[in-house]
């Protein structure tokens, strides 16, 4: 998985969990009668759950790989799922929850466009 063109493993994490990535995107209903011109369908958001998982030999490896990590999903909108050939543009809406585990970190977050 890269980030803006940045392999994660880049920052000492792998891909551990993905969902959401094939899911469709449902039509919002913006108008009282179903319409059928270009103009008058209107998606919602697509929404992909990621977890990485990395394992540090220290805490100050755990400190920088967070940090850098953190930083680089607040403000990039290119993630590149490479196993799955796909790509998906958007924007960490919620936050990431990190998870510490003795040298072993764990970060959940979601992408939305």
């Amino acid at each position: 998985m890269t980030i803006g063109g940045t392999n994660i493993s880049t920052y000492g994490f792998f891909l551990s969990e993905v969902s959401g990535l094939y899911n469709r995107q449902a039509r919002k209903r913006i108008l009282k009668e179903t319409a059928v011109e270009a103009e008058d369908i209107v998606f919602t958001g697509e929404n992909v759950s990621v977890v990485l998982v990395g394992e540090f030999t220290s805490y100050t490896a755990v400190k920088i790989g967070i940090d850098a990590l953190l930083v680089r999903i607040s403000v990039e909108r290119a993630y590149v799922f490479l196993n799955y050939s796909k790509t998906v543009t958007g924007f960490v809406t919620n936050g990431a929850k990190v998870e510490v585990n003795g040298l072993v970190i764990k970060v959940k977050f979601s992408i939305t466009n």
